[in-house]
């Protein structure tokens, strides 16, 4: 019974999390297809120097903002917003940016390589060219977990996105907007490419 119990025990670690050397992309010009907006996030800068600022920040911290001290008796507060109608807020401007880039992937040259193995993260190393905002990577990073799967171009990460095993690309990049001198947004974007 225990040799039962600890094969048992065996292989169910095993198939905890599975590696598998990741297939290259399919080769191709991707272009921009949607978007979805992730999360969005408000900041405003309040000058505390006087009771009006003081109260500001009070005021903030009561709707959940998070206030830091930049010194000089200057705030940055900052709290996630609703992503209810975000998208609806940056449609034109997202999806004429997404649409102005291209991505352009080559077939491999190669073999994708093990870079390091963790017990929940995997990277590879991917000979294969990427085309991407003007830019040529001679290949790219391929991080895989438990639960998504993300490729790097350039070192550092220039450029990140976020593979489905459907064939799905999503771009993922930060979009700020300006609202007056001392508030802006931030909102954090997934566009969606495909062939």
């Amino acid at each position: 019974m225990k040799y039962l119990l600890l094969t048992m025990t065996f292989f169910v670690s095993l198939s905890g999390f599975a590696v598998l050397t990741p297939k290259p992309m399919a080769p191709g010009l991707y272009s921009f297809k949607n978007f979805q907006v992730a999360a969005k996030k408000r900041f405003e800068i309040v000058y505390a120097s006087n009771s009006a600022g003081s109260e500001r920040v009070q005021q903030l911290r009561s709707k959940n903002y998070i206030c830091t001290n930049q010194g000089r008796e200057i705030y940055l507060c900052s709290a996630f917003l609703s992503v209810q109608d975000a998208q609806n807020e940056i449609a034109a401007r997202v999806e004429n940016y997404l649409s102005s880039l291209k991505l352009k992937i080559e077939p491999a040259l190669g073999e994708a390589t093990l870079i390091s193995e963790a017990e929940s993260l995997t990277e590879w190393s991917m000979p294969q060219e990427v085309s991407f905002h003007n830019q040529v990577y001679p290949g790219y990073r391929y991080l895989q977990t438990a639960t998504n799967s993300k490729i790097f171009l350039g070192s550092p990460a220039e450029e990140t996105f976020l593979t489905e095993p459907n064939g799905k690309i999503h771009y993922s990049y930060s979009l700020s907007v300006t609202e007056s001198k001392t508030v802006y947004l931030k909102y954090l974007v997934l566009g969606e490419y495909g062939l």
